[in-house]
């Protein structure tokens, strides 16, 4: 017997196959599996060419404390309580992207003389 991360308990095949069980343990990789989760979430805000910038702001304490403002806590389904999903988090870096982009956009038209 041993323990299992959440995520592994519940997507482990229920089998009476000590081998199956054991040989499906032997290729499970939680830090794999959270960076896919992560990847597919900035592929949904399509941030994919944005990675670079996306690391420079998480190592940002300014960003860091904004994005915190924004995430809200989610009760999990499953009964595992109250979390900040990776959607939250990575849906905080689109907007404070989006925010920020915007702001260097009006600021290059203020620049540029067509604002008054």
């Amino acid at each position: 017997m041993f323990l299992m991360c959440i995520d592994c308990h519940d997507r482990a095949p229920n089998t009476p196959s000590v081998e199956a069980f054991l040989l499906w343990t032997e290729k499970q990789n939680w830090y794999a599996n959270f960076k896919e989760q992560v990847k597919q979430e900035i592929n949904t805000y399509g941030l994919q060419h944005r990675i670079a910038e996306l690391a420079e702001l998480i190592s940002s304490e300014e960003c860091r404390k904004e994005i915190a403002k924004s995430c809200g806590i989610h009760m999990n389904q499953r009964g595992r309580g109250s979390e900040i999903t990776i959607s939250t988090f990575i849906a905080a870096l689109y907007d404070f992207l989006n925010k920020r982009d915007k702001m260097k956009e009006f600021q290059d038209d203020i620049n540029l003389g067509l604002v008054p």
